[in-house]
């Protein structure tokens, strides 16, 4: 959350990127022109050898020339494909050329340019072994070209980049061809100067209160003659295949936010400008940022650059191309952002396209001026995450539990029985209190996460939502069933109530428990909250169970006692009646058992309530 990243735990429309056959049954996304990896949810490209190739006409060209471009397999069906042709020297996501005839299963796509410089498959599309494309080269000379592509098997088996090489028969031209960014080596950060916090930049760290050589992620920043100049450090790569990226926000939630990624590809360092437009990141065309300078060194990776104050940036959205003018000028005079921080795993063989972070993003506890050189802290899950799951604790595992408990073994044994609370029993008075804080609870447990997520991106997250409304539905049906609730008198519906009451009430606290089982094992979810998190709230589960059980057999031992006690009444009425003197101090000594087990209920109570705390304490603690 996140979330950061986001976790129902997130309710609302934008789905994960399952790829362009799957989720995009028309074709792929012209965000993908620049870089076609299919982002099949659970898959990767195939390591296998292809069993496909790109064949050229030609393999020269002179500007205009027309050239036709196969994508062909002798064994293998294909369902689906994209191409595009780019710079052998220049940045990758500038698209050259125009393709003006293909089947009709292809359509083409505009990237940056008046030009048809991208081709995909169309709704149309079944199988192919086959696929024939005209292509004309562009009116001047951009020197030598990589037509790539990618090319689907099936959802699961896919190939990227495939390739072939077109070479210019002349130079190219000056000033057509953008280079690529420039990236520096740069001097390694093995850690963060903590002593420069405060008097020659701001900083953020993580963990809270680390120091220079404990903290995994910090964040520094000063404002420069030439912008803002960051530096970030990751300690949590793993290998030679990480990123670690920073976004910048007004609001601490994904949409509307500009991002900054430096990764390590295989060995080969990269850097991405991108932006929020909803729950995904797209990359951006713009100039603004510059002097980058990224290191990764036995799994840390180290990076800084500078992010002009002022100017604006292109990028394609599900409307297409949209430009924001961004402006942090304000930020030298007030605190107006909170900056984040990710990490995770780019996509082997891709071109600047990373997998969603795999922890939720930490954020900035407060509002950072960027020319203002204090301290700050990250922290992991958003206030508004942590209220979401402290209500539904409180209410499923505290008063829940405690309600069912009451109602079902302390009619007659909870306070004194023959008092009333305003005309009503004491254990029902109890019960309902418990039950309509239970139903407040996680009525503001779901507006809450309603209204700060915006968006699911797993199977996972989409059971956790389903269960969610599911118990949300079911708490409102017992509110209305108890405002409902028939007199005792009422026969055969007051006996449907009750049956219909401890139905929907067990339902609904085991649909509960799974749903935050599902939440604290959720992928972005801290290493505590996966293992003891998990671990605590099975406990809870297996008191509340394990209590159940004992008092169950405690309540028909009982009624088995109370039977018992009424033969004893009839034996002893029918002696008086025959003015026979008989003790019948020993039938009303008979109490039931379970009447007097308020040792075990304090028991009870008590691992619960030591239970809910540790839970809410790693979830408050944000380690």
């Amino acid at each position: 959350m996140d979330k950061h990243k986001s976790v129902f735990f997130y309710i609302t429309t934008i789905m994960v990127l399952q790829g362009f056959i799957a989720a995009y049954p028309k074709g792929g996304p012209v965000t993908l022109c620049y870089d076609p990896y299919p982002h099949h949810a659970g898959s990767s490209r195939s390591l296998d050898p292809s069993p496909f190739s790109i064949s050229l006409s030609a393999t020269e060209y002179n500007p205009g020339d027309i050239i036709k471009v196969t994508i062909s397999s002798k064994t293998t069906d294909m369902k689906g494909f994209q191409i595009a042709a780019h710079s052998s020297f220049g940045k990758w996501d500038q698209l050259f050329g125009e393709f003006l005839t293909y089947p009709q299963y292809a359509q083409t796509y505009s990237y940056y340019s008046d030009l048809q410089n991208c081709a995909t498959h169309n709704e149309d599309f079944t199988t192919s072994r086959n696929v024939e494309l005209e292509w004309k080269a562009p009116s001047l000379s951009v020197g030598n070209l990589i037509f790539s592509a990618s090319v689907i098997k099936d959802y699961a088996t896919f190939w990227v980049n495939q390739t072939a090489l077109l070479k210019a028969k002349l130079p190219a031209q000056p000033n057509v061809v953008i280079p690529p960014l420039q990236i520096s080596a740069g001097e390694f950060m093995p850690r963060l100067n903590l002593d420069k916090c405060g008097t020659e930049s701001g900083c953020i760290t993580y963990p809270a209160d680390c120091t220079a050589e404990t903290c995994i992620f910090t964040i520094s920043y000063a404002a420069t003659v030439n912008g803002i100049r960051f530096r970030l450090l990751s300690k949590q790569a793993q290998s030679q295949h990480s990123y670690v990226g920073m976004g910048i926000s007004s609001d601490q939630k994904m949409p509307a936010d500009e991002t900054f990624i430096c990764m390590d590809v295989g060995g080969s360092l990269d850097f991405a400008h991108g932006y929020n437009p909803g729950m995904h990141n797209v990359k951006v065309v713009a100039n603004e940022v510059s002097d980058i300078a990224i290191q990764s060194v036995d799994g840390a990776i180290s990076c800084e650059f500078t992010r002009k104050l002022k100017g604006n940036f292109t990028y394609y959205g599900h409307k297409g191309l949209a430009m924001l003018n961004v402006d942090y000028t304000a930020s030298l005079e007030s605190e107006d952002y909170h900056l984040y921080l990710v990490w995770g795993h780019p996509y082997e063989g891709s071109k600047e396209s990373v997998h969603k972070h795999q922890l939720l993003p930490i954020v900035s506890q407060s509002k950072v001026a960027f020319n203002k050189k204090t301290r700050t802290k990250f922290y992991r899950l958003h206030d508004s995450v942590k209220v979401h799951v402290t209500f539904m604790v409180l209410a499923w595992f505290g008063a829940v539990s405690v309600a069912m408990v009451i109602s079902r073994y302390f009619k007659n044994g909870f306070l004194n029985a023959k008092d009333t609370i305003c005309g009503t029993k004491p254990w029902f008075q109890v019960h309902r209190g418990l039950a309509f804080l239970a139903a407040l609870l996680t009525a503001i447990a779901f507006v809450v996460i309603f209204v700060h997520i915006m968006g699911l991106s797993s199977k996972k997250e989409l059971l956790h939502a389903g269960f969610g409304i599911a118990v949300m539905i079911l708490t409102v049906v017992q509110v209305i069933m108890g405002l409902a609730r028939p007199d005792g008198d009422a026969g055969r519906k007051r006996m449907a109530f009750n049956w219909m009451h401890l139905l929907t009430g067990s339902a609904s606290y085991i649909l509960a428990a799974v749903t935050m089982l599902l939440g604290s094992s959720f992928s972005y979810m801290s290493e505590k909250m996966k293992s003891d998190g998990t671990g605590l709230l099975i406990a809870l589960i297996s008191v509340h169970v394990f209590t159940a059980f004992v008092f169950e057999i405690r309540k028909r031992c009982a009624d088995s006692f109370k039977d018992a006690a009424e033969e004893d009444d009839k034996r002893i009425r029918s002696i008086e009646s025959l003015d026979i003197e008989e003790p019948s101090k020993q039938a009303e000594s008979k109490t039931a058992p379970h009447t007097k087990s308020m040792a075990l209920f304090t028991i009870y109570i008590t691992l619960i309530c030591t239970l809910v705390a540790s839970f809410l304490y790693i979830v408050w603690e944000d380690l």
